[in-house]
């Protein structure tokens, strides 16, 4: 990706959690101050008081954002992550690896494990800065001896706009750790 492009998706991404925040707050209060000083001055006041709120929220929320993940390679500004690799053994045997990498991880809550279809899928623990990430993980037979392993990251929540780089972390910690046990 080019810087541009990349300046474009963080402002895209930026102008979307501005608008949904201002918008958002702006409704919430516009409709409990119609009921304590009248409907138009209720709605006026509650609106202007939204959008400024709104824009403060976004402003700390992009603030937050951009410094978790400005270290960060370009791929990390999506909430949607995935990686590939491409590796060679028994597919059991990486099917084993990989369930084992997930149960060792602390922040992971619920593995649900499909051998016969050759996928992992697990639940994050809630956090400070999410509502937990789905990881799932996908093998399948390219040729008799590759095998194409798929680790995937998204928040659980699909509206999600930041995710402060934790699916990126995720993807990438995950495919480091079963390399190191392959």
């Amino acid at each position: 990706m080019s810087t541009i492009s990349i300046i474009n998706t963080r402002l895209s991404k930026y102008l979307k959690i501005s608008t949904m925040t201002s918008l958002s707050t702006a409704v919430i209060f516009a409709f409990f101050m119609s009921f304590k000083t009248g409907l138009w001055h209720g709605i006026i006041s509650g609106i202007v008081f939204g959008i400024i709120l709104g824009i403060v929220m976004a402003l700390f929320l992009v603030s937050m954002d951009y410094f978790y993940t400005r270290k960060l390679p370009d791929a990390a500004v999506s909430v949607y992550q995935e990686k590939e690799l491409q590796l060679s053994g028994d597919i059991i045997h990486i099917y084993e690896i990989c369930l084992n990498v997930l149960t060792e991880l602390k922040y992971v809550k619920d593995i649900l494990s499909q051998k016969e279809k050759l996928a992992i899928s697990a639940v994050t623990k809630p956090t400070i800065t999410s509502y937990g990430e789905r990881i799932s993980i996908h093998l399948e037979t390219l040729q008799s001896d590759v095998i194409n392993l798929r680790i995937s990251s998204e928040p659980i929540i699909k509206k999600t706009l930041l995710d402060y780089g934790k699916n990126y972390n995720n993807v990438i910690s995950i495919s480091k750790q079963i390399l190191r046990k392959l």
